[in-house]
Formats: structure tokens, sequence, C-alpha cells
């Protein structure tokens, strides 16, 4: 699920229908207890803002689940089976400790890393657990670094990681 910082006008200024999800439902609020405070804070903020707008005064509300959400959690554990990380390579056998990867990012041609036995990637004397952590360091900005590191048979990394996923070991491949 995506979030998103609103303000009460951006959130409530159009017409639209907010339904607490299924598995939200078992939190039964009573006036007295949270609807009353929660509704004073906000009237306090609104108040603020109106009378002092310099103070920029500020509630978090929490999540808000927009219509046609399905209301579905999902299960961090499930979410993560899909997850590759490059000690999972290594312990594949599919990436050996001391592969040298290269950058194949237009500006930066010469950059090169070393995978280490306990599968982080050591660039510039530093250790990254990612690709992309390298390839942040290497570019100063958000890189998906799957794509930006090939190995010396001009496989990119996401080739080894599909290859991963897919269950085939190094030697069946060849």
């Amino acid at each position: 699920m995506e979030t998103f910082k609103r303000t009460p006008l951006q959130l409530f200024n159009l017409p639209q229908h907010f339904v607490i999800p299924l598995f939200q439902r078992p939190y039964v609020w009573k006036e007295g207890e949270q609807w009353e405070p929660l509704w004073k804070d906000v009237r306090r903020v609104a108040e603020l803002r109106i009378n002092e707008p310099h103070l920029a005064p500020q509630h978090f509300l929490g999540a808000v689940v927009p219509p046609g959400h399905t209301g579905e959690v999902v299960d961090p554990q499930t979410k993560a089976q899909d997850w590759v990380e490059i000690k999972h390579l290594v312990e594949a056998g599919l990436l050996p400790a001391g592969t040298v990867i290269r950058s194949n990012h237009r500006d930066f041609k010469e950059a090169t890393a070393v995978v280490t036995a306990d599968g982080f990637l050591e660039l510039d004397g530093k250790r990254f657990s990612s690709p992309s952590g390298a390839g942040r360091h290497l570019r100063k900005k958000a890189t998906n670094g799957w794509y930006v590191w090939a190995l010396e048979d001009g496989r990119r990394l996401r080739d080894a990681r599909a290859q991963f996923m897919s269950g085939v070991s190094d030697s069946e491949s060849e």
C-alpha cells in the first residue's frame, strides 16, 4: 500500500466514502475514549492553522484507506519470498566470493565491485548488502543495482537473480 501525507483539506475536500477495512474492524472505537480526543485534536489543529498559520501545526491521523482497497493484508513473510539478496546468490553458487562485477552505466564503465564470501559487495573500501546500495554510492542517487552491475560474461546481476529465482544452479545452466 502506498502512503502519502495529506492535509485534512486534501483528504476531506473531495466527495468520497471511507470504509474501515475488515482487518481493522475488531478495533472498536468508543466515543469518549477515542473519537472525542481525536476530534478535539483535529479541531485544535484546524483552529491553530486558521488563527496562527505561521505555526503550521500538524496532526498525525494515521492510515486512511481509500475506496476500492480490498482490505487485504499481505503477510511480510509471504511477500519476502521473492526478496533476493547478494548473499542468496553466493550461497547458491551463482556468484562466488571474489567475483568482480562491473558497472555497465555509461558514466561509470570503469567502476568495479567485488563479491565477498558473506554476500556483500565491496566498492571503494565500503561494504554494501545490496547492489542498489552500491549503485547509489557510485551514482550518488537512487539506482536499481540489479540492472547497473554486470558479470564478466556480460550478464547483468538481474539475470543471476532470475536464475536463482527459477531454481537453476550455476552448474545446471552450463
